[in-house]
């Protein structure tokens, strides 16, 4: 996995978080039957929970994530398009909500691209992404929980990104009751891709 700082020109980040603000959410998502948090989505795999099937949405429907995506395009220089984008939303995280060990993907060829949507971040909150070593299983009593052990663990923190490969096990600290406020994160899902086609972000 790796980390970037200040990625994005504050002319667009920064009207992500103000949109983040003002998102319709919805509570919960169709695939998880363990975790609960807020979700609003952008593009994509849509997890609809008003249809037998999940709803693609073709378009963008936010002009601001959409630049985020265009800029991250261009950064990443390893011919991404629209077609490999599985999704784009924004998940909010409130204290009493958790987001418990997971993987994005079973399959190698897949990345997850967080930017943390926040103005600033107190480490007192919590709210860390934590990433596992070891196998994933779908039992959360499975023995194999037992054996993890902490590899990284990345603070949210105003226009950081962090990218990995959607195999590895991760989740979401809990949040402190002394934030008051969401946890945002902007997710990019992206198939057809391993992580070291992004290599190229790195020597920029």
């Amino acid at each position: 996995m790796f980390v970037l700082d200040n990625f994005y020109p504050k002319n667009l980040i920064d009207p992500v978080i103000h949109e983040s603000y003002e998102q319709k959410w919805t509570f919960s998502r169709v695939d998880s039957n363990q975790d609960r948090y807020w979700t609003t989505y952008i593009f994509g795999d849509s997890y609809s929970r008003t249809h037998s099937k999940s709803v693609f949405l073709k378009k963008f429907i936010s002009q601001d994530a959409e630049k985020c995506w265009e800029f991250f395009k261009v950064k990443a220089d390893c011919n991404l398009t629209n077609d490999n984008l599985d999704s784009v939303y924004f998940n909010g995280l409130t204290h009493g909500l958790e987001a418990h060990a997971h993987i994005d993907a079973q399959k190698e060829n897949f990345v997850t691209v967080i930017t943390y949507v926040c103005e600033s971040w107190n480490s007192h909150w919590g709210g860390e992404t934590i990433f596992f070593d070891g196998e994933y299983s779908n039992n959360p009593a499975d023995d194999i929980f037992y054996t993890h052990n902490i590899v990284k663990s990345v603070i949210p923190r105003y226009n950081r990104v962090v990218l990995f490969s959607g195999n590895i096990v991760h989740a979401v600290r809990p949040l402190s009751k002394s934030f008051k406020d969401l946890r945002v994160t902007m997710m990019f899902k992206i198939k057809d891709k391993k992580i070291e086609d992004f290599n190229k972000l790195w020597q920029h």
